[in-house]
């Protein structure tokens, strides 16, 4: 018996013990209930521990009638599914969070003990607990659980409903940048394109596309891609993984703020238009006050860059601050 290999894997075992509970305390965000819809198409609901303030980068919050930590938003055309807002919130650390609301969607956002976010989009009358295998499969590679192998079976598995829980893309998006599959980016931003919806940002972020600004919004080219071999027996069975897709051009982007932490690493390197350089230089303001956590986020001294990047002001269309959770 190998003593030195057994006493090292016993090391490892308490490390281990606490990367599973970390997926552990995903899950449990995960299942927390939320609203199912607003009247409105679209809102966000907060979860976990004490919130403050909330703002959106367009559109009306209101909480008529509603518990204090949901929020309906208002955007200008209901039937519009491109339409997005940038929410910001105030955490209990003094840092700033930020989650993108879209039309048809309903954002989950639970606030942790540590300061660190989770956010999930679900479409509108969906079960609450949709969504799990994307908060287990984040927290798996978030927790550094899986493979490459694993990468790219679970990317296979999470793209198949990416078009109902829209978080999915931007997790999807940050597998396939940890194995530089430029194609498979393309590939999510084409299929969020043909069911007319916004390509969240951090795909075009990762290589998935070039980016373009008009209006303070953000529109997107992205090229079109060949049918390659399947890498995976669970590729093999999802088609939509490997098979060509078509060119796409000035498809709106959802968000202004990168979905996730990763994301902000690929904004220096981004194939931006001259049209979105302002934009990247807005965004390279507010990242040396990036926060930890999966999710975007930044600490209490880069408020002011952040609200910048949003487009948020203080003229802006303000609610009260929210009441603690209970």
């Amino acid at each position: 018996m190998n003593l030195t290999a057994l006493k090292n894997a016993g090391n490892h075992l308490p490390a281990l013990a606490e990367k599973h509970r970390e997926v552990d305390a995903y899950l449990a965000a995960a299942g927390e209930e939320v609203r199912d819809h607003f009247e409105t198409g679209c809102g966000i609901c907060f979860t976990g521990t004490t919130v403050g303030e909330v703002r959106a980068s367009r559109g009306w919050l209101s909480q008529d009638y509603l518990p204090p930590n949901w929020y309906r938003l208002e955007l200008s055309d209901e039937h519009n599914p491109l339409l997005w807002a940038d929410i910001l919130v105030n955490l209990a650390d003094g840092s700033i969070a930020s989650a993108c609301v879209v039309q048809n969607f309903i954002t989950a956002l639970h606030s942790y003990e540590n300061g660190a976010v989770n956010v999930l989009h679900r479409p509108l009358f969906s079960h609450y607990g949709e969504g799990g295998d994307v908060i287990e499969m984040l927290g798996k590679m978030q927790a550094g659980l899986l493979t490459e192998e694993q990468i790219v079976d679970a990317a296979a598995d999470l793209r198949w409903g990416k078009h109902r829980v829209l978080t999915m893309g931007a997790i999807v998006a940050q597998f396939y940048d940890s194995i530089r599959d430029t194609k498979g980016l393309r590939s999510i931003a084409a299929f969020y394109a043909e069911h007319q919806q916004p390509i969240p940002l951090d795909v075009v972020l990762f290589g998935g596309g070039k980016l373009y600004a008009k209006d303070g919004d953000l529109f997107a080219d992205i090229p079109a891609t060949e049918a390659r071999p399947p890498r995976s027996q669970t590729e093999q069975q999802r088609r939509y993984t490997f098979e060509a897709t078509p060119e796409v051009t000035q498809h709106p982007v959802a968000g202004r703020i990168p979905w996730m932490r990763q994301a902000w690493g690929a904004i220096e390197t981004a194939d931006c238009d001259t049209s979105a350089e302002t934009w990247r230089a807005l965004a390279l303001s507010a990242l040396p006050h990036l926060g930890t956590g999966p999710f975007s986020q930044v600490r209490r001294e880069g408020r002011d860059a952040l609200f910048a990047l949003a487009g948020v002001t203080s003229n802006s269309e303000d609610p009260a601050p929210l009441m603690a959770h209970d």
